[in-house]
């Protein structure tokens, strides 16, 4: 039966966050890249931090996803609780009884009616567009249109001519997947910490390549070293059966042919002969 693992530090979910935005937008690889290998690059940077800068334990990938999907889930709801108690702002409420009530309203909401513990989290994830909750989209109190107050054209506008370079029906457009990915963007240069993981992260995958090349050299000389052994051994079992096969032909020559029957005679005189044509042989090839 596995054993459970320590909870999590404040660090290590601010480190966790932090690796999380490094990677999932990264706008040189794009969001297209697979989850599992999006997370082998959290658990790399994560444990570069964790273990190797603040000696704390290792965490495995299903560790890191699983709090981050607690996390997210928090802060999604924290983040809605918010929206929530600044809409109902009352006049001389500041800015912490806000967060006290949104406090209040998240431990209502939550299945299991628990405080809010991720607000180190929430300093890092508020300014993402994932966990921004969306503004109602409400009309100005002074619009024309709330008032019923006619509205006067100029003829440009009548003509359709696109005013202050804007294009007719442009205003309303949603920013696409450029515009969010810009907004990541400029929100991960401001953060410091996700600056200085970054750089760690280079510094890491070039530690790890250098390392990868001395161990494939290392690998190719223990290679080259087993292939002169086998060489070696290859040779003096070579050299063994040669001096075996001239001892046995250094017999054969030797052998008195006079008191043998002619069929042995001519069976020893044609083994001598094959072997005198043997040596001949490879006395010319060698000239």
């Amino acid at each position: 039966m596995s054993q459970r693992g320590c909870g999590f530090k404040e660090l290590e979910d601010c480190l966790n966050c932090n690796a999380y935005l490094l990677h999932s937008t990264d706008v040189v690889v794009g969001a297209y890249q697979r989850n599992v290998d999006m997370w082998k690059k959290i658990q790399t940077t994560f444990n570069h931090e964790v273990v190797y800068i603040n000696h704390l334990s290792h965490r495995t990938v299903k560790s890191l996803e699983c709090r981050l999907e607690k996390i997210s889930l928090a802060c999604t709801l924290y983040g809605s609780c918010l929206t929530e108690a600044e809409e109902r702002n009352q006049s001389g409420s500041n800015e912490q009884d806000i967060i006290n009530q949104a406090l209040a309203l998240f431990k209502i909401k939550d299945p299991k009616h628990l405080d809010f513990k991720f607000t180190h989290c929430w300093e890092i994830l508020k300014n993402y567009p994932k966990w921004v909750q969306p503004e109602k989209n409400q009309q100005d109190e002074n619009s024309p249109l709330e008032h019923g107050t006619p509205i006067s054209l100029d003829s440009s506008q009548l003509e359709g001519t696109p005013q202050d370079g804007i294009r007719p029906g442009y205003e309303g457009r949603r920013s696409g997947r450029d515009a969010t990915k810009a907004k990541r963007r400029l929100a991960s240069e401001k953060d410091p910490m996700l600056e200085e993981m970054k750089n760690d992260n280079s510094k890491t995958h070039t530690l790890l390549e250098q390392q990868l090349i001395t161990f494939n050299n290392a690998h190719q000389a223990i290679m080259d070293l087993e292939q002169q052994k086998l060489d070696r051994k290859h040779a003096r079992k070579q050299q063994k059966m040669d001096m075996k096969a001239a001892t046995i032909n250094a017999e054969i020559l030797s052998k008195n042919l006079a008191d043998m029957t002619p069929f042995s005679k001519e069976y020893w005189t044609n083994k001598k002969r094959v072997i005198v044509n043997i040596f001949q042989y490879r006395e010319a090839k060698n000239i």
